[in-house]
């Protein structure tokens, strides 16, 4: 049997499945949908978002959820609720997505460097085109040491394709056409 994180069916992100994904990011989505309708410091948000996220915990019978079909749910509760101005402005937008970095070296191997950019690279730009706002890119120093052939100590060139990793991300997200807003997290 798998147990699902907090009995939360698995958000399906474009080709991506994110298995945690909280109240407070479908309630700050619900807050920018109100401000757009000309609606300012809304308190309801918190309320609909919480009344799905239970939905979704104790009603909802199926292991995965599209987007869309998170923010269909969403679009109808508002609409039930009487504000259909609140739900004709709702964007579905993804929520924080994580890439792992160590995963990326994994699969790449020891020494592949070129590889791990590559791939890497292509990660990036899905993210990008599921217009994602929140990004992590996660276990950095463990990618390094894989890349690095896993030395026992941190050793300069370590430091240097630490370096070049965080500069290829950065400059990754400089080309693209992120949100403006985009909050990039890199460790």
């Amino acid at each position: 049997m798998i147990a699902l994180p907090a009995q939360m069916p698995l958000l399906q992100v474009g080709s991506l499945e994110v298995a945690e994904y909280e109240k407070e990011w479908l309630q700050e989505t619900i807050v920018r949908a109100a401000e757009q309708a000309g609606h300012e410091k809304w308190w309801f948000a918190e309320d609909v978002a919480k009344s799905v996220i239970i939905y979704l915990q104790k009603r909802f019978n199926h292991n995965t959820i599209t987007l869309n079909e998170l923010f269909d749910k969403v679009s109808r509760t508002l609409s039930k609720f009487g504000f259909a101005d609140v739900a004709n402005a709702l964007t579905p937008t993804p929520p924080l997505l994580r890439i792992s970095l160590a995963e990326i070296a994994r699969e790449s191997g020891p020494g592949f460097e070129l590889f791990f950019f590559q791939s890497l690279g292509s990660k990036l730009d899905e993210l990008f085109a599921l217009d994602a706002d929140r990004i992590h890119c996660a276990d950095l120093k463990r990618a390094v040491k894989l890349l690095a052939g896993s030395p026992k100590k941190w050793t300069p060139a370590c430091s240097e394709l630490k370096e070049e990793i965080i500069d290829f991300i950065v400059q990754s997200v400089e080309k693209k056409s992120t949100p403006p807003d985009l909050s990039l997290m890199i460790r």
